[in-house]
């Protein structure tokens, strides 16, 4: 999971330094290193919540427990 979400924003901040330097204006490392840290706080967020809770958990540890 750690590796998807460093993968994905590297990806991201990448085209976007390609998309700056494209479009012929100056780098502002500034902007580029906040909309890094946006985009992989995104990312993890999105990979963290597709993770499904087990609600269950406590019962089943419960039932071991006592079984």
């Amino acid at each position: 999971m750690l590796k998807k979400i460093l993968l994905g924003a590297a990806i991201l901040f990448i085209g976007f330094i390609i998309k700056i330097v494209r479009g012929g204006e100056g780098i502002h490392w500034e902007e580029i290193t906040i909309f890094a840290v946006v985009a992989l706080a995104a990312i993890a967020l999105k990979e963290w919540t597709d993770i499904p809770y087990d609600w269950n958990k406590s019962k089943k540890k419960d039932k071991e427990d006592a079984g």
